[in-house]
């Protein structure tokens, strides 16, 4: 008779740790699928890296030697002759104030990322999200008006082509290609 009242106890203690294990169970899956706050901040981190750099490649540049506002930025040198100084100019109207943000670039020789300027508005950085971008910087010399990169075409057959275009010379022209890389954070 004793044995029977043992085994009952170890039935009901059995019955009750797998019915705590399976409420800790339960409020586990139930807790990770909750979406954290700052979940939403991410989402507009993200969007407003993309919409940034979106909207920089679309606006005209205020130099008529660069194609846009993105090349204009990361290219030209201010007056005082330092570089990327126009990027607070025109960024810190596009990502407003809660937000921080850095311009890095690719370094093609050691691969590393390098930074280009940074907002330094970094009170608060939990999450970063960030946005790509490649951008082509080229000045050409004064003497070569026409475009280095023109495709030239012959009517065919054994004729000459003749042409007046001075062909690209890279001692000639400054060309240098960039990945930027633009992080938001908050």
């Amino acid at each position: 008779m004793r044995s029977h009242k043992k085994a009952f106890i170890f039935s009901l203690d059995a019955f009750v740790a797998f019915t705590l294990a399976l409420i800790a169970l339960y409020s586990l899956i139930f807790f990770s699928a909750i979406p954290h706050a700052y979940y939403n901040s991410l989402l507009q981190a993200h969007d407003l890296a993309k919409d940034t750099l979106y909207t920089m490649y679309n606006a005209p540049s205020p130099d008529a030697n660069y194609d846009n506002l993105l090349v204009y930025t990361i290219f030209h040198k201010s007056k005082s002759n330092i570089p990327y100084a126009d990027i607070p100019k025109y960024v810190d109207d596009l990502i407003p104030e809660p937000f921080g943000y850095r311009f890095d670039y690719k370094d093609s020789e050691s691969g590393e990322w390098k930074e280009l300027y940074d907002s330094n508005r970094r009170d608060y950085e939990k999450l970063q999200a960030t946005a790509y971008s490649v951008v082509f910087g080229y000045n050409f010399p004064e003497s070569s008006k026409d475009n280095p990169f023109t495709y030239l075409t012959c009517s065919g057959g054994k004729s000459i082509c003749v042409s007046d275009i001075e062909w690209y010379n890279p001692d000639n022209s400054d060309f240098e290609i960039k990945l930027i890389r633009l992080v938001v954070y908050v």
